[in-house]
């Protein structure tokens, strides 16, 4: 059995190109900013390409315009 995410606090921005709205499944609330045919307000927070590296430890360093950012995971279960 596999247990839906719930979905709290996340960012969509795109910064080039268009596309179709972002797809949710699961546990989604209006705390979210998903893309919805263009950038909401907490996109200008952000700006750069999109990176990412792993420290020696092995954990994911994610970067955008060379800044680290923060990831948070919550309530991901599976069984």
């Amino acid at each position: 059995m596999t247990t839906a995410a719930a979905l709290r606090s996340n960012t969509s921005c795109r910064f080039a190109g268009s596309g179709s709205n972002d797809k949710t499944v699961g546990n989604v609330d209006g705390s979210n900013q998903f893309w919805s045919g263009s950038n909401g307000s907490r996109c200008s927070t952000y700006s750069g390409a999109a990176a990412w590296s792993f420290t020696g430890d092995g954990r994911l360093t994610p970067t955008l315009g060379g800044r680290p950012v923060s990831l948070q995971l919550d309530g991901l279960t599976s069984a």
